[in-house]
């Protein structure tokens, strides 16, 4: 048998679990804009369908070292930042963390920004939104020219 056609890479690694958070051992393969992940390399050589899961890389991000929490795993870490979930993934060696990040990068991966998750900046309150008691959205733009007085609680 062989790895799934098209295989541009695969490999062994650890990667976070989504619900038990803990590392497990995962068979990693690499296709064309997707990222199969299996329980060990005899699943993968019977084809995709036995795929522990499945990444779309096109809705992806990577980012080089940034696990929360720490890579308990090992400190060769990167991880996908997918729309619904992140993905936590290490590998044995630096050479290996840069040839896997490269690799997704050139099949539909994006590399995350330093400053995706920093907050937007503004010049003036008018330009946020808050929440009102009732968790309706509210424009701050509404009040202005007014005096306002704002007041940071912990519930709402």
């Amino acid at each position: 048998m062989a790895l799934p056609e098209g295989t541009i890479k695969s490999g062994w690694c650890k990667k976070l679990g989504g619900v038990v958070k803990n590392w497990k051992q995962r068979f990693l393969v690499l296709l064309p804009q997707k990222l199969c992940y299996f329980v060990d390399e005899e699943s993968a050589l019977a084809g995709v369908k036995n795929a522990k899961g499945t990444i779309n890389l096109t809705e992806v991000k990577c980012a080089i070292g940034k696990v929360e929490g720490g890579c308990k795993a090992g400190q060769y870490c990167f991880s996908l930042k997918a729309q619904k979930r992140v993905y936590y993934i290490c590998v044995e060696s630096s050479e290996q963390q840069e040839a896997w990040v490269q690799a997704l990068l050139h099949n539909g991966a994006t590399i995350e920004d330093e400053d995706d998750d920093a907050p937007a900046e503004a010049s003036s309150i008018f330009e946020f939104s808050v929440k009102d008691a009732n968790n309706d959205d509210v424009k701050m733009d509404a009040y202005r020219g007014k005096v306002c007085c704002i007041v940071n609680v912990a519930s709402f």
